[in-house]
């Protein structure tokens, strides 16, 4: 499965995120999770509404969807740091 997730930068930032990628590019395909395989980072040529680009990952069933999430610490808790 093709997992695709569109982004966008803040104005003016677009060359400086090209920049980062491109030299962490090798960084973000060792810290996939187990099951999933990081397939790249592209911009958009022609635009996609309001997203200047995509970034792709590909995992070869549902399931690592769920192995992969983590949950914050308190998340759903009663006794989260934000209850009195």
């Amino acid at each position: 499965m093709l997992y695709m997730t569109s982004f966008s930068t803040k104005d003016g930032r677009l060359r400086e995120f090209q920049d980062w990628v491109k030299k962490n590019e090798d960084v973000i395909k060792k810290s996939a999770p187990r099951g999933w395989t990081y397939r790249g980072t592209y911009g958009y040529v022609l635009g996609f509404g309001r997203f200047a680009g995509a970034q792709m990952w590909e995992c070869n069933r549902y399931g690592d969807f769920d192995a992969n999430i983590t949950i914050p610490r308190g998340f759903g808790s009663r006794r989260s740091s934000r209850s009195s």
